[in-house]
């Protein structure tokens, strides 16, 4: 009688910790230490965060864009004057002319030089303000699922990931939900 109530006892003990171990029922199985990927370019297209860093950086690229316009017409405007007119023109006035093209020519690629670096430094800082925002959240969001790493699934050098570890649809309904 005695054995039979321990081996009943072992037993029932043994099914309490299968129902631990396993969790509540219809409960999502927690990861432990495994990898998740979140697809960037995504994150940029359809999070709030994302969209707003993409709206400043083509803000600045269009501003400068309208400035290199401006000079390039100015310059087209300044040569075609030269082949219109070069025959009539005093050799003096001619000088002059070839002088403002060269000149403008030198403005307008300075203003290349200059709007590349301020594109660039306005992207880096855009970037880094957005991954200040998305770092905490990626973070978070990892803790709560059980992943240790979170890549970019867009990485070089990566061969292949497993679609159901991509928490990029979560990530995306956090960072919008941080807007509301």
């Amino acid at each position: 009688m005695r054995n039979q109530a321990t081996v009943i006892g072992v037993a029932i003990f043994g099914l309490v910790v299968l129902a631990v171990a396993a969790g509540p029922l219809g409960a999502a199985p927690q990861r432990s230490g495994g990898i998740a990927f979140v697809d960037n370019a995504r994150v940029f297209d359809e999070s709030n965060p994302g969209k707003a860093a993409t709206q400043q950086i083509q803000a600045n690229v269009n501003t400068w864009q309208q400035q290199l316009t401006t000079i390039e017409t100015e310059l087209q405007g300044l040569m075609s004057q030269r082949q219109q007119q070069s025959a009539i023109m005093t050799p003096g006035a001619l000088r002059n002319l070839d002088a403002d093209i060269e000149q403008k020519q030198i403005d307008l690629q300075r203003l290349r030089d200059d709007a590349q670096r301020q594109a660039t430094a306005t992207q880096n800082r855009v970037l880094a303000d957005l991954d200040a925002t998305l770092t905490p959240v990626v973070g978070a969001l990892a803790s709560e699922l059980g992943y240790d790493v979170v890549l970019n699934s867009e990485t070089p050098g990566l061969l292949y990931f497993n679609p159901a570890v991509d928490i990029t649809d979560q990530l995306i309904a956090r960072l919008n939900a941080m807007d509301q």
